[in-house]
């Protein structure tokens, strides 16, 4: 019997693949790793990929914290003129332009 190409590679699991699909996958991590493990250091690798030591609301909440902020400071900056308000300084800059700088808010302080 005929089966059409998308049918027969989902209609039966192969163990075999599976397994060796699994080999590899263990095989880069022993290589990638081992070297680490064989020295004894795979608790300082570990320490610096999950950082809980060092304080993860400094490293995840602060930059969220930071974004709202600048979200807050456009949003009232464009809306300003339309209320009635002015200010000096222009609303076309860019907070994510790439460049590496000193940004000033033109609303919040």
């Amino acid at each position: 019997k005929w089966k059409s190409p998308q049918t027969q590679f989902t209609d039966q699991f192969r163990l075999w693949r599976f397994v060796s699909l699994g080999g590899l996958v263990a095989s880069i991590f022993i290589l990638s790793f081992g070297p680490f493990i064989a020295m004894g250091q795979l608790g300082q690798v570990v320490s610096r990929l999950f950082p809980f030591k060092r304080g993860l609301c400094h490293a995840y909440w602060a930059p969220n914290i930071w974004a709202l902020y600048n979200i807050i400071d456009k949003t009232l900056a464009i809306i300003a003129p339309h209320v009635g308000l002015s200010f000096l300084v222009s609303t076309n800059g860019s907070m994510t332009s790439g460049l590496v700088g000193e940004m000033h808010h033109q609303v919040l302080p």
